[in-house]
Order: structure tokens, then sequence, then C-alpha cells
């Protein structure tokens, strides 16, 4: 919903604006990250098993009330009269079941990275015995890393609203089938290389993630739009972020690869490519409309 919010407030800016919402989520990791970090260097690990984390989640709680604060000076607002415009039916806008399948499609691909950020640190630590302080501080370096970089996220998001072309994402995709490649084949496993990893992943994603929110958002039009995004997105991010520990534990398991989830990333990828590809019929539609 905060998606289509964004869209429908900035009309021809739509994926920069809807941008916000991603770079808010890397905003409230990197928080999340540096609360851990300080609390574990300010305390010992007997003190932080006892009462440690009950701080960090009084902290995340002052944040849900931030949240519905902020919420509640979104109220409604006094408007100018207007003039009402009778609803288009339903069926002008078609196929909506298959524009929530390809907004599945696309959210995959950020349930593959998010799911291969969460396995890393437990490979590193029992493959290289790295310590979960610094798995800590690999994690902060992936979201600072992607913060960084919101000036370059801006660019690319005022290319896809200026010209509506997906070359960059399509690209991106080809790049994160390649890159795992590489990694599971040829290059040799350091920690510092599965700590770098993730953050090696969002960098190259950027490409796509910088334009995905804008995009998904113009496949429905008003009427469907926070609907098909919701549904679309939770369906996603259950489906192959839910799914991911199941599939690739099994893989682990009967397989004994430990870099399996890297050809989860890759599997993601494609399925976003495809799924970005398709919906360029819609999107060339709502531009018509």
């Amino acid at each position: 919903m905060a998606t289509s919010f964004l869209i429908e407030q900035s009309p021809h800016q739509e994926a920069k604006r809807a941008s916000w919402q991603a770079i808010g989520q890397i905003l409230a990791s990197l928080c999340a990250c540096s609360v851990v970090l300080t609390l574990g260097g300010l305390l010992s690990e007997q003190a932080y098993a006892a009462y440690g984390f009950r701080i960090a989640a009084v902290l995340g709680s002052c944040g849900g009330l931030v949240r519905l604060a902020l919420r509640a000076s979104l109220g409604p607002r006094e408007v100018a009269p207007q003039v009402v415009v009778a609803p288009k039916p339903v069926s002008t806008e078609r196929y909506t079941g298959l524009r929530i399948m390809l907004v599945m499609g696309m959210v995959s691909l950020g349930s593959g990275i998010t799911y291969l950020g969460f396995y890393m640190p437990h490979f590193a630590q029992s493959v290289f015995h790295v310590s979960p302080r610094q798995t800590y501080w690999a994690a902060f370096a992936t979201y600072a890393g992607q913060l960084l970089l919101t000036p370059v996220r801006w660019r690319l998001a005022e290319y896809f609203d200026r010209t509506k072309r997906i070359y960059p994402m399509l690209c991106s995709c080809g790049g994160l089938v390649l890159l795992p490649a590489l990694m599971a084949g040829w290059m040799p496993w350091t920690p510092v290389m599965v700590m770098l990893c993730p953050l090696l992943l969002n960098v190259l994603g950027l490409f796509y993630f910088a334009s995905l929110d804008g995009y998904m958002g113009l496949l429905f039009g008003k009427a469907h739009r926070g609907r098909g995004l919701s549904v679309g997105y939770s369906l996603g991010v259950a489906t192959f972020g839910g799914l991911a520990p199941l599939v690739n534990g099994a893989i682990i398991q009967f397989s004994g690869y430990q870099s399996a989830p890297l050809y989860y990333v890759m599997f993601t990828a494609c399925l976003a490519a495809l799924a970005v590809r398709l919906g360029v019929s819609f999107l060339k539609e709502r531009e018509s409309a």
C-alpha cells in the first residue's frame, strides 16, 4: 500500500518516489544492525542474553510508535470539490490475475538475495568459524553500501520515469545469473568473499531494484493498484521467500553443496527477467490509456 500511495502522489515520477519504500527498508535494517552492534559492544554476552535483547525490542517498539504517528499525519484532508467521473467498468483492466502473477515473479529476486544475505553469515560461521560480531559488521556494510548508492538509485529511477525502458533491469538480471555462477564454480571461497557476497549482489541488483516498485505499480490501473500490489507482493514473498529455506536446505542436504543458495538467486533472476519482459505489454497499455 505504501508503494501505491507514493506512486499516486507523484505522476511522472512514479519510480523515483516509489524507491523511497526500498530506501526505508534499507535504512530500517541499517538501524537494526547499528543497535545490535552498539549493544554488543557495550554489554557482555551474558548481559546481552539476559536483558540486552529486551533493550533492542523496546527500541523497535518505539520505532513502531513513530510509524503510527506518521501514518496518522496522512489522514484525510480537505480538498477542493472535483467533478465526479463515473468509474470505468472492471472489465476495462483485463488479466488482473496475470498482472499479480507477474508481480510475484518480479519480487522473487529480492527474496532470493535476501535469503542469501541471511544464509552467508551462517555459512561463514560454520565453515570459516567467523565470529557473530563480524557477521553483524558484514550486514552493516551491506546496508550502508546500498544506502550510499541512493543517488545512483534515483538516477536509474528517473531514467525509467522518462523512458519506461527496462534494459537496465534485464541487464541486472543477466549479471545476477553470471556472477553467482562465477562465485559457485570458479571463485575461491574465503571469509572475505563470503561476507561481501550479499553486498556485491545487492549492488549489481541495484539496476533492477531501482525501478522495480514504480514498474510494478504502473502495471495496474488506479482502481486495482493497491489490491494488486498487496496481493502480488505478499504472495511472491511468501512463495519464494518462504520456500527458500526449505528448497535450499533440501539441496544442501542431498548434494552436500554448501553454495546452493547461489543457484537459487540465479533461478529467481531468470524468473524476474521473464516477468519484467512479459509486463511490458501491460505497461504500454497503461501508457496509452
